[in-house]
């Protein structure tokens, strides 16, 4: 009688034990039954607990078996989890909790979404990712948990973002990134996570733009880059990372102008000229990389003397000597500040300098001063001080090309343009109401990864400047304080920022980069 008794408790807490019911919230923490988004149900068989989950509705959501009836579960087998349709979501199998084997996950309509294998609780072998159409998405080969192989990704439907080499999970060999638009933006070479060999950077447009070659982390031998027109714009030879010799033309107009400058290496001194419509307005030196001698600064159109500008021994106003790579592998070689030859090369913030001010006219800088172009009617070519001008912004294909909308319903009067550039979000705010503008400016809180540009618009008109003042456009930046910090430590380049405004946003002929640099540096101060 007591061993029928004790048999029928024993089958009695067993019964009760399969019925045991937790509840879930939606982040998976235990909660009551009012506040569940799934529900679990334990089954004791043998030395394992069977595992079924359910969404709060009643459908399966996964089932597998562990060694224990508690999170975290300590699973063994094949488990699977299921969208709530039916479809399976996802199958791995597991051996004491290390995922081992197969795995797959599918999206819920039944197409195929991952593929790969583990083991010993490492990817090992080819893994795939799909879209929903069922194209390769992102595809790599691993040995060990490390990438070995070829790493393709692509951001939409056989639309290509990078495809890069790796030798046991270090970039080694040939890589290529490509752009928003589907086009090639840089290839070449790779060794030990840096650039090695020769290498290639491409306008937004898809034409070469530069090609240079890197060796030991330096640039080594010619660096040649063009115009998008296909015109060689600019050389220069470097030995070990040393500049021995450099000439560039500007791809864009800044204030009305063409800028160039030519550099020639001199018993270990940069004898540097820069030139504003093939007029030399500075002279200047360096010394390893160090401001150095007396420079001479000259009008905009070259006639007189502007400043000169002592840099005795004791200077402290340096830029990058040697022109190497980053410290974190990057598919675009920047050189340093001075190869700009914009108006920033006369910035001595922090520096030891004597400048001896020459009296002209503050409008006659050499950088500043802005040049009016004659109009192209024939009529009126003979008068310069009337210009006939078209507002970039106002172009046909520029709201569209930029996701361009009104910003907010009371402010009709700015449009806001959108654009998400190498996971970088640009927001770009055009108005002619500049207090407007500055107004925005003033409470902006962009996100981390947020960068807002402020773009003065013009009228559409003829202007004549024998009757009204020249306009001077405002340019403003808002930046959030991490990617401030980042451009002033150097962990990333200011150049980029203005690239994507001259290349993404704009074009080479309607927009001026100097003049965005101008901008983002007062925003750094």
């Amino acid at each position: 009688m007591k061993q029928v008794f004790f048999f029928v408790l024993v089958l009695m807490q067993l019964v009760i034990f399969s019925q045991e019911t937790i509840y879930f919230d939606k982040n998976w923490d235990e909660t009551s039954k009012e506040a569940a988004s799934y529900y679990r149900k334990i089954e004791q068989k043998g030395g394992l607990y069977l595992i079924k989950d359910f969404y709060i509705t009643g459908e399966l959501q996964f089932e597998g078996y562990a060694f224990n009836d508690r999170d975290p579960l300590d699973l063994d087998g094949v488990v699977t989890w299921y969208h709530q349709n039916g479809k399976i979501s996802e199958k791995r199998g597991f051996s004491k909790h290390i995922p081992v084997g197969e795995v797959t996950a599918y999206y819920s309509n039944g197409v195929l979404k991952l593929k790969g294998n583990y083991k010993y609780g490492q990817f090992d072998g080819l893994y795939t990712e799909y879209f929903s159409s069922g194209n390769i998405a992102n595809q790599a080969t691993f040995i060990n948990g490390v990438v070995d192989g070829t790493h393709t990704k692509y951001k939409a439907d056989n639309e290509l973002e990078f495809k890069v080499t790796y030798k046991m999970g270090v970039l080694d060999g040939l890589y290529e990134f490509y752009n928003n638009n589907g086009r090639l933006f840089n290839r070449g070479n790779a060794k030990n996570d840096f650039q090695e060999g020769k290498c290639y950077d491409y306008f937004y447009e898809g034409q070469l733009r530069k090609e240079y070659v890197v060796s030991n982390k330096k640039l080594d031998g010619w660096l040649y880059e063009y115009s998008p027109k296909g015109d060689t714009v600019g050389k220069g030879e470097f030995k070990d990372g040393i500049p021995l010799s450099y000439k560039m033309v500007s791809h864009g107009i800044t204030n009305g102008s063409k800028f160039s400058a030519e550099m020639q290496l001199v018993n270990g001194i940069e004898n540097w000229k820069i030139y504003r419509d093939s007029v030399l307005v500075v002279k200047s030196f360096y010394k390893n990389g160090i401001k150095y001698g007396v420079w001479q600064v000259y009008t905009f159109d070259g006639k007189s003397l502007f400043q000169n500008r002592v840099y005795d021994n004791t200077s402290t106003c340096s830029d990058e000597y040697l022109q190497t790579v980053r410290d974190k592998f990057d598919p675009f070689f920047f050189l340093s500040d001075r190869f700009n030859f914009g108006s920033e090369v006369l910035d001595d913030d922090d520096c030891t300098v004597n400048i001896e001010q020459l009296p002209a006219d503050k409008d006659a800088h050499p950088f500043f001063h802005y040049t009016y172009t004659k109009t192209s009617k024939p009529e009126k070519k003979s008068n310069p001080d009337i210009v006939e001008y078209t507002d970039p912004t106002r172009k046909n294909d520029f709201p569209k090309k930029n996701n361009c909308v009104d910003f907010y319903k009371e402010y009709k009067d700015v449009s806001v343009c959108t654009r998400e550039i190498n996971n970088v979000t640009y927001k770009v705010f055009i108005s002619e109401n500049l207090s407007r503008l500055k107004g925005l400016k003033m409470f902006a809180q962009p996100l981390d990864n947020e960068v807002y540009f402020y773009y003065q618009q013009f009228r559409n008109r003829t202007y004549d400047f024998s009757k009204e003042p020249r306009p001077e456009r405002y340019m403003g930046f808002t930046l959030p304080q991490v990617l401030k910090e980042a451009l002033n430590e150097g962990k990333f380049s200011n150049s980029v920022i203005s690239r994507v405004l001259e290349h993404d946003f704009w074009n080479i002929d309607d927009f001026s980069g100097f003049a965005s640099d101008d901008a983002l540096e007062r925003e750094l101060k």
